[in-house]
């Protein structure tokens, strides 16, 4: 049963439910959420059928959960449904940790790397639309029968936002959306290391318009930063 809950929620919440704290809401002040969207799920749908697009899905999500396994709990996998894929950082604890956005960065790499390993249907490289944000957001368990750690607040929309918004890959391009709170949390340094599988990072040339913020200047690392 312990096991169980410890995938259903952090384990430190977990133990916080068997104590019988069944209402659970944090604040956490320094994290960074990333939101990853299927790129052409919707048409993989179409044209293979379900059989085929969930077998498809499945790979994939093996290969993104093996990242999150990797991480050494740097990073937590809070949901992920057929088209989607949900991640943040900074949440493990109440505890403060500056690496967040840098640990977030780093496995958003790792798994669009590990996607264009895993072919559609179709037999192409699988791609993902990426968007990160840093910031404060609420977190909290939902349910008892079959409790969920879920997290809220404008961090979690805007990350939202930054991944439907994120220029589409194709050839091989590989590209993450961040906001500027989250960029402004990279060192020089840090972008460096990415440099060697070929990720820069480039401000966008014009402000993309984002539901419910409006025009913000947002930043692409990528593979091929042209704008």
């Amino acid at each position: 049963q312990k096991c169980l809950m410890n995938v259903l929620v952090p384990p430190a919440i977990s133990e916080r439910l068997q104590h019988g704290e069944l209402q659970i809401a944090d604040h956490y002040a320094n994290t960074t959420v990333m939101f990853m969207y299927l790129d052409d799920y919707e048409n993989v749908l179409i044209r293979h059928g379900p059989i085929k697009t969930l077998q498809w899905v499945n790979k994939l999500q093996v290969q993104l959960d093996g990242v999150v396994s990797h991480s050494q709990s740097s990073v937590l996998k809070l949901q992920s449904f057929l088209n989607f894929y949900l991640v943040v950082s900074g949440a493990n604890s109440t505890s403060s940790s500056e690496l967040h956005a840098q640990h977030c960065v780093r496995a958003a790499v790792m798994m669009l790397t590990s996607a264009q390993r895993v072919r559609t249907p179709g037999g192409k490289p699988t791609t993902l639309k990426v968007g990160l944000c840093s910031g404060m957001l609420c977190a909290g368990n939902i349910g008892q029968a079959s409790p969920r750690f879920s997290i809220f607040g404008d961090t979690v929309n805007t990350a939202s936002r930054m991944a439907s918004t994120t220029p589409s890959s194709s050839g091989g391009v590989m590209t993450i959306q961040l906001t500027e709170s989250c960029v402004g949390l990279l060192p020089p340094a840090f972008l460096d290391t990415f440099a060697h599988v070929g990720f820069s990072l480039v401000a966008r040339a014009s402000k993309t318009f984002i539901k419910g913020k409006g025009m913000m200047q947002t930043y692409l690392l990528s593979t091929s930063p042209t704008e």
